[in-house]
């Protein structure tokens, strides 16, 4: 799945600080949110699914406790590779699993050949 320019334009846009924490939405969740619409998935944004921290997860999937996650900066030493973001990231994964959710990681890279929303449409069938 390729985007136009304008599509491009349009997930990557700014957004207002009251509406996301982020400033800019990856090319990646961009191109995953195109997916799961055109297979009719239904899902959150930025969803929050601890109580007691400010953690989220850049994908719900509606009606499922499956979280989806599009991991940037992989191979430019990006905050999800260096020790402290990657312990973080151990420690809000883990609390997630172990409170029921599903935790699906994908580079940027398995989102555009389309491996992330197909791994999405399976575990949803594995949940039903």
């Amino acid at each position: 799945m390729r985007l136009s320019e304008q599509q491009f334009q349009t997930m990557t846009r700014r957004v207002s600080p009251k509406s996301a924490k982020r400033k800019t939405v990856s090319a990646g969740e961009a191109t995953l949110a195109l997916q799961l619409q055109a297979v009719k998935i239904e899902y959150e944004r930025e969803f929050k699914f601890c109580p007691d921290r400010k953690w989220r997860a850049d994908f719900r999937i509606s009606d499922t406790k499956i979280l989806g996650e599009v991991e940037g900066g992989i191979w430019s030493g990006g905050r999800h590779t260096r020790g402290s973001g990657f312990e973080k990231d151990c420690e809000k994964y883990n609390w997630a699993a172990a409170n029921g959710w599903i935790v699906l990681r994908y580079s940027t890279r398995q989102v555009m050949a389309g491996e992330a929303a197909k791994g999405i449409v399976n575990a949803m069938g594995e949940r039903e």
